[in-house]
């Protein structure tokens, strides 16, 4: 125990003699020098540390047996260090190499031992940590901790003072630099200026002065183009004339988009930024950077197009993570299967599992994508109402840069009508098939002659076309015009040509005409026919005319005697269709269906030979019976085509190609379907094998139609992705193949797809989200993450009235105006700050909108494309910046004020002592002039010595690392002295104090810290007397037992000039005062307050008032309730009586003479205390007299003194008389000061100066109570 409090003691005096030493380096040094011998051990470390770096902590000061080492920093973690900062004291007294084992310098130093504590500011948070280190065993553990917990006091704000005074030197280095700088900076700048990319121009008074090359070259100007002339006439459009003066007035206009002038005329998109140059007293110059935006411009045009592509897919895009769970789907998602995206978060795309797809076929798209490969199929999914639906499905693996999978990203089309459709065309395909051989039939074997017209020539005719002419070959006609196979004139004396180009043109008009016609035979014969032309279509802006020729010769031969015999037929006809009508109905439908055949026949022929669509005829009969014969020998036909590549070539030079259009001829660059078939079986790609082998195991199982994506080779060797039908139109197992090329449409698919995520991402990462807005119809339509910001679904009202419905009540008015004035009126771009009230959760947030006009052929307002983004976060910490300057700002006023004032007030009973000492020696003073003369420099010591101890706290308030200190005492005797020492001033001031206490003394007696509450209660009735110049001040307290647990509520009530309600708050901070003028005319430093409310927050409650201007303030303490009649052994004390003497024996131990004999005039003529004093001069010398004198009853010991100190002669006289009550006196009051005294030994504290009343509370505490037994009063 005496090891321990000498270890202390020495700590205390080390800090104590080294504490106020300047050089922090030095004092540092110093205390690792002193903490390596006092606690034996060979490692002393003094790290610093900074929250901004959490993982790494510096050395500062590195002390190792006997020696400084070279600082170094190091990692925390895997270190004792790591459990010591942020967090407590710690202690290893052995094997600390083997609890750390990875921290390489306890291995390899061999430590054994470590004790550290954390050090912190003055505004909790960690600075930096000593440990202490050896390689054996450290005993007296709580001793060492005792000692660093002293050390770390002072360390700490030693470190917290070395690194205000580095900024701040950093900071004086850096404006003395920058000093220097500006000096050389003007002809740097000129050349800097023509490096830089941006163009620069300094103008005064709007007049150019000075410009970069970049500029001149922006604008196209020269130097004298430019200097001296008002800058705004030409280089800016007229519209921004008046935007452009206004900010002149500006010191920084923020970068701003607008327009600028060329030389030549052209205009272009600039952004500028300008500040403003303090240039001599009168002269403003402004600094204005230009910036040529023409590429971003032109970039954000692409974006917003991407944007809008994007927005506006087709597809379905899904995310999920590695077990499928789904993360994220776009609104088509929604649309097509009717769940929300926040329905499916989290989900299994299992939720559309219609159950049409087996299970084998998930597998194989399991392993393909776990593989790290691309899958593409179609599923029969269903939609939310049970709706079953097809979608295309491509899936792809998204991998990090570590080449891991970290998604999977679903791209579904929705193809349900291409199924529907393919299914009609199988119909369709099917009916064409039963068509064909009747119409190819009906071509060759009709008796009426057929023929194409194309470009107004026969580009095709049939047999009977021959017989009807009596020509022997097809080139005989083809490629001649109807007009060559005419006579030049008709029988109406019309041109052939022309004729024939005029009915030609009522057919295209029409789609059909049907008129006579006279042709000339191969002889020259002359002979008349019918003809019905029918245009067709064949490709866009490509029409072809379907021409039948009927021979009426013999019509013609007959009309003459069916003239003859016109009206009696035509009244026999009519009769026999009166009486039977059906007959004449029937005549109607076959003559209709002929026609139809006839037009069937010819648009198959058109389908296939003319289709843009590629197609095949191909025969499989002979692949069948390969595949058949295999699959009786192969157990799983499947597995042997995997297996057996040889087999699958077999196979496919088994397929016959039998026919071949023209546009699958130019898609894969060959002349004829023989050549096709050789070039399919040459040029098939993997993939193209797999599928094949996928339509032989369909046509094998009597599958009568295939379809699917395959790869083949084209013209000149090129890829081409290919979606390919094939459908069985006969027994034999002929089909038709159809192609479609989709090479161009999946890259620009893929394209789009990654743009839409990389966007999307884009947008989530930066809270911004994109809208449209349509000026024709007032909706707008909004991307995932605006509605996310907004808060809003899809079934949102999206229109005007919508938007204003989301902006803040408070900025709607202000919105709509901007709306109308600004955009619709006014025509600029949306750039606008505003609050919206979110519509999901009603949470207020800022967003920064901006938009762009759009607009159609006529100048009307067409659409408004932008973005919002929610810079809610970013308004945040603008505003507690803004927030923080202005409270720095405040307080550096503040202090400003502060220590102007205090120098007032120091001054001022200063001046009082100095001039009123210096009169006390004129000898002719008169007696009552010489009282008056001391009153005044008692008063002006008294008040200076209250200034002192207002600095004192504030500076201990100020380190964070006050104790409090509980001790018992009758909070009733406390307010009675405290109205025994104000009672003065207010019987003064001629105002009435009044005192109410609340309880008996014995439920009065409670524990809290006596001192701190002193303080508190003394600043409250100083303010309180100090602000009432007439009238009363009330001092009291009440128990309130309604609060669990219990509290004392003390009150201070005056009848004042009051505060102000927007004061009262303010009047509790530092250096702040309610009323400047008034505070200027009673005194005082705006300290009071403050330390009335930290002291009341220490012991464990509040301060708060309650004012009203001109009717007085009532302050009010709460601090807990800890009544002391629960503590037996201290009631017990309390309720002895004093014994009284007729004289007591003090011992005072005081090196000063003056100060003894100020202690013996207040014992003896202001308390009248009947005593007897012995005086001891030194430490040595009052152990003696107390050793020899045992009538001795209470010792006043001043710590400070030679040749033995008080805390040492302390400890000496208690062991031989441990309960004599020994009273320490010293100048330093602080709360270490105190500590020292108490484990020195000593029974109480009283500061120098000494007072009557300090004494006067010592003598009744430990001679008058009968408490003399030491310790009577700590607990």
């Amino acid at each position: 125990m005496k090891m321990r409090l000498k270890h202390i003691e020495d700590t205390l005096a080390f800090v104590s003699e080294n504490g106020y030493e300047i050089n922090y380096a030095k004092f540092l040094k110093s205390t690792a020098v002193f903490l390596s011998k006092l606690c034996n051990v060979n490692y002393v470390l003094i790290d610093k540390y900074s929250i901004n770096t959490p993982n790494i902590a510096e050395t500062i000061v590195f002390y190792v047996d006997g020696s400084f080492k070279e600082n170094f920093d190091y990692k925390l973690e895997n270190t004792p260090c790591k459990t010591i900062i942020n967090k407590k004291l710690c202690s290893f007294p052995t094997d600390v190499k083997n609890i750390f084992p990875k921290d390489d310098f306890l291995t390899q130093k061999n430590i054994d031992s470590y004790i550290g504590i954390p050090l912190w500011s003055s505004n909790k948070e960690p600075i930096g940590l000593i440990a202490l280190m050896d390689d054996k065993p450290i005993n007296e553990v709580q001793t060492i901790e005792t000692v660093l917990g002293i050390i770390a006091i002072k360390v700490e704000e030693v470190l917290e003072k070395m690194f205000f005074e580095n900024q701040l030197n950093l900071k004086i280095e850096e404006l003395i630099s920058l000093k220097e700088q500006a000096e050389k900076n003007e002809d740097k700048f000129r050349k800097l200026a023509n490096l830089i990319f941006e163009g620069i121009l300094i103008s005064e008074d709007g007049v150019a002065i000075e410009c970069n090359s970049v500029f001149l070259k922006m604008f196209g100007y020269s130097k004298e183009e430019i200097l001296e002339k008002k800058n705004i006439n030409i280089l800016f459009p007229e519209k921004y004339h008046k935007k452009i003066t206004e900010n002149r007035l500006k010191k920084h206009i923020l970068p701003d988009e607008i327009e600028g002038i060329r030389k030549d005329g052209s205009v272009f998109p600039v952004e500028i930024e300008a500040r403003n140059i303090e240039y001599g007293k009168e002269n403003n110059r402004q600094l204005i950077s230009f910036r040529d935006i023409t590429s971003r411009k032109q970039a954000e045009i692409e974006g917003k197009k991407r944007i809008t592509a994007i927005e506006q897919s087709a597809n379905t895009i899904i995310i999920t993570d590695v077990d499928g769970n789904i993360e994220y789907t776009n609104p088509k998602f929604t649309e097509v299967t009717g769940y929300t995206a926040e329905e499916a978060l989290g989900k299994n795309p299992k939720i559309l599992n219609s159950g049409a797809q087996s299970k084998e076929y998930y597998a194989e798209m399991w392993q393909t994508i776990t593989a790290g490969n691309v899958w593409k199929g179609e599923f029969k999914n269903k939609a939310k109402n049970g709706k079953l639906f097809w979608e295309k499905v491509t899936i792809s693996p998204i991998k990090n840069d570590d080449g891991e999978i970290i998604n999977y990203l679903a791209i579904k089309e929705d193809i349900s009508k291409n199924k529907e459709a393919e299914e009609k065309l199988q119909k369709a395909n099917e009916e064409i098939e039963k068509s064909e051989k009747k119409f190819r039939d009906l071509f060759e074997k009709s008796g009426d002659a057929i023929l194409i017209i194309k470009n107004g020539v026969f580009v095709e005719c049939n047999q009977a076309t021959l017989d009807m002419l009596g020509y022997k070959v097809f080139e005989d006609v083809l490629n001649l015009p109807p007009a060559k196979l005419s006579p030049e004139f008709q029988p109406d004396g019309l041109n052939s040509q022309e004729k024939a180009e005029a009915l030609i043109k009522i057919a295209l008009e029409k789609g059909t005409h049907r008129f006579e016609w006279w042709h000339t035979k191969s002889n020259g014969e002359i002979f008349p026919v019918e003809v019905l032309l029918t245009t067709i279509e064949n490709e866009p802006n490509n029409k072809v005319i379907h021409c039948v020729w009927r021979n009426i010769a013999h019509r013609k031969e007959a009309e003459q005697q069916l003239q003859k015999q016109n009206e009696e037929y035509r009244l026999l006809t009519e009769d026999y269709l009166i009486q039977n009508s059906s007959l004449r109905q029937l005549s109607n439908e076959l003559s209709e269906k002929n026609r139809l055949l006839l037009d069937s026949k010819d648009r198959f022929i058109n389908l296939f030979e003319q289709n843009p669509v590629p197609l095949w005829e191909q025969d499989f009969s002979e692949t069948i019976k390969l595949l058949n014969n295999k699959k009786a020998e192969a157990k799983d036909l499947k597995t042997y085509l995997d297996e057996n590549p040889n087999f699958v070539h077999e196979c496919i030079l088994s397929i016959k190609i039998l026919n071949a259009n023209k546009a699958a001829l130019e898609l894969l660059g060959v002349k004829n379907a023989e050549e096709l078939k050789i070039h399919l079986g040459k040029t098939n790609t993997k993939k193209a094998i797999e599928i094949l082998k996928k339509e032989l195991l369909s046509i094998v199982s009597n599958n009568k139609s295939f379809n699917d994506e395959t790869e083949l080779i084209g013209k000149n060797d090129s890829a081409v992705l290919a979606l390919i039908k094939s459908v069985i139109i006969d027994n034999k197992g002929t089909s038709i193949a159809s192609i479609m090329d989709i090479t161009e449409a999946t890259k620009a698919k893929n394209e789009l797809n990654e743009s839409q995520y990389l966007l999307l991402e884009s947008q989530k990462i930066a809270n911004i989200g994109s809208y449209e807005l349509d000026f024709f119809t007032g909706n707008w339509k909004s991307s995932p993450a605006l509605n996310n910001i907004f808060g809003i679904d899809e079934k949102y009202t999206r229109n005007i009235t919508g938007w204003l419905s989301l902006v803040h009540p408070q900025d709607q008015h202000i919105m709509a105006q901007y709306f109308e004035k600004n955009i619709m009126e006014n025509r600029e771009s949306f750039n606008k700050e505003y609050r919206i009230t979110r519509n999901s959760d009603q949470q207020v947030r800022w967003v920064h909108g901006l938009g762009k006009l759009e607009f159609d052929n006529h100048g009307n307002l067409k659409r408004l494309i932008g973005t919002i983004q929610d810079i809610s976060e970013k308004r945040q910490i603008l505003q507690e910046i803004i927030n923080a300057k202005e409270k720095a700002e405040e307080s550096g006023q503040l202090k400003t004020e502060f220590i102007q004032n205090m120098s007032h007030e120091i001054r001022t009973p200063m001046n009082g002592i100095l001039g009123f000492s210096e009169l006390l020696d004129n000898p002719n003073l008169s007696n009552e002039k010489r009282k008056k003369f001391i009153e005044i420099i008692k008063n002006s010591t008294n008040q200076l010595l209250h200034i002192i101890d207002d600095l004192m706290e504030i500076s201990v308030l100020e380190t964070k690392q006050i104790k409090v200190e509980e001790n018992p005492f009758c909070i009733n005797d406390l307010l009675h002295e405290l109205f025994a020492i104000f009672n003065i001033k207010a019987e003064k001031n001629k105002i009435l104090l009044i005192l109410k206490n609340g309880l008996s003394n014995q439920e009065s007696t409670i524990l809290t810290d006596k001192n701190k509450l002193t303080k508190v209660l003394s600043n409250l009735l100083e303010n309180a007397l100090k602000f009432t110049e007439e009238g009363i001040v009330e001092l009291g307290y009440k128990l309130n037992k309604d609060c669990k647990p219990a509290e004392l509520e003390i009150f201070v009530k005056d009848s004042g000039i009051g505060i102000k309600p927007e004061k009262q708050e303010l009047i509790f901070e530092r250096f702040s005062q309610a009323e400047k003028e008034l505070s200027k005319k009673v005194g005082g430093l705006g300290l009071g307050l403050s330390i009335a409310k930290e002291n009341a927050e220490l012991l464990g409650g509040k301060i708060s008032v309650i004012s009203k201007l001109g009717k007085g303030a009532t302050f009010f303490v709460t601090i807990p309730y800890k009544p002391v009649y629960l503590i037996p052994k201290i009631e017990k004390q309390q309720e002895k009586k004093a014994e009284k003497k007729d004289k007591y024996i003090i011992l005072i131990a005081e090196d000063e003479d003056v100060n003894f004999m100020v202690i013996e005039i207040l014992l003896e003529d202001k308390l009248m205390l009947p005593c007897t004093l012995i005086h001891a001069k030194d430490g040595l010398e009052a152990v003696e007299m107390c050793k020899n004198n045992s009538a001795i009853e209470l010792v006043l010991m001043d710590i400070k003194m030679p040749k033995m100190d008080g805390h040492e002669a302390t400890r000496k006289i208690k062991e031989f008389r441990p309960n004599i009550p020994i009273i320490a006196q010293t100048a330093y009051s602080s709360p270490e000061e105190k500590e020292k005294a108490f484990l020195a030994g000593c029974d109480d504290f009283i500061s120098k100066p000494l007072s009557k009343e300090k004494l006067s509370i010592v003598i009744n505490n430990y001679l008058l109570s009968g408490n003399n037994n030491g310790n009577a009063f700590r607990n």
